[in-house]
């Protein structure tokens, strides 16, 4: 993410956070605008700006802040779904973003965070995105309840009425997508992919504070399995995506998209109203490592620079 144009702090009587950040030259597109994956970015630094607003730096040394009692416990949150909708105004570079975001309980084992990022020039909404995360055992890599005590934490730390930026699709990334599908978009993706991105292998730099790949890097990899020119004349507007298993140093990863039964285009590059069934599996096998659907519609708008 770019760097801190303003300094962040608590909100809403401190049920949220805002952040504003400048769109640095690296996070734009070949138009200088901000990639989806740049926006990603984004809302994840403010997600780690809230933590600090509410905790503190960490008590030792460099690193992520952190909540000191799930320190302690051996707990972290692991994402699994996330869903954004992006709006017709975009930010380019040198513009500046402000993003809004909040969590909440979410049952006895999850947490849900949404985001609002806006132009902070003009007001104009940008994305709006929400996420489901579920607690996990750092040392037994499985998933574990919110102890009563780590649970009074959300009494203090999110909104007084719950409230969400977006819902996401209930049965998943692929039930949002148009249309009835033929056969179950699982088999159609393993044994006939229309499109598959170039394999990759997870290396250090891909591994994140959790030991495994970073959810930002799972964006690049299934966009990677599109056309080439996918951005050219159309523009991403859905973003679905379902985290299923962990990638960790050394998996080999590849991208399979095929489209949906009710995407709206016709022919290789019309850029128009298509949507996407996404996969990410391990490469010599079937297990599957993230589903998700995209939906692109004709590029309407020239965005500002700085």
């Amino acid at each position: 993410a770019g760097p801190r144009a303003a300094g962040g702090g608590l909100v809403a009587g401190g049920g949220a956070y805002r952040e504003v950040f400048r769109v640095r030259a690296g996070e734009g597109d070949p138009h200088q605008r901000l990639r989806p994956g740049g926006l990603l970015a984004v809302l994840q630094e403010a997600a780690v700006g809230h933590v600090e607003a509410l905790f503190g730096p960490p008590r030792e040394g460099a690193g992520f802040p952190v909540d000191p009692l799930m320190e302690e416990l051996e707990l972290t949150y692991v994402l699994t779904k996330m869903g954004v909708r992006y709006r017709d105004a975009c930010a380019g570079f040198g513009s500046a973003v402000q993003v809004d975001t909040w969590f909440q309980p979410l049952g006895k084992a999850g947490l849900r965070r949404d985001w609002v990022a806006t132009d902070a020039a003009s007001g104009e909404e940008l994305a709006v995105a929400t996420s489901t995360w579920v607690l996990v055992n750092l040392k037994t890599r499985r998933m574990a309840r919110i102890p009563p005590e780590l649970m009074k934490h959300f009494d203090v730390s999110t909104p007084e009425e719950p409230r969400g930026a977006l819902e996401l699709p209930k049965g998943g990334a692929w039930a949002g997508a148009a249309g009835e599908e033929a056969e179950d978009p699982a088999d159609a993706l393993q044994r006939s992919p229309k499109y598959i991105g170039p394999h990759v292998t997870a290396m250090f730099q891909h591994i994140d504070a959790n030991r495994h790949v970073s959810n930002l890097f799972y964006m690049d990899w299934l966009l990677s399995a599109l056309p080439e020119g996918r951005s050219e004349g159309s523009r991403l507007v859905e973003l679905d995506m379902d985290y299923r298993s962990e990638i960790l140093l050394g998996d080999g990863v590849r991208s399979l998209a095929v489209e949906s039964a009710g995407s709206q285009g016709s022919g290789e590059t019309d850029g128009g109203g298509r949507e996407f069934l996404h996969v990410l599996t391990e490469r010599g096998t079937d297990k599957e490592f993230m589903r998700a659907r995209t939906r692109w519609v004709p590029e309407t708008y020239a965005c500002r620079a700085g």
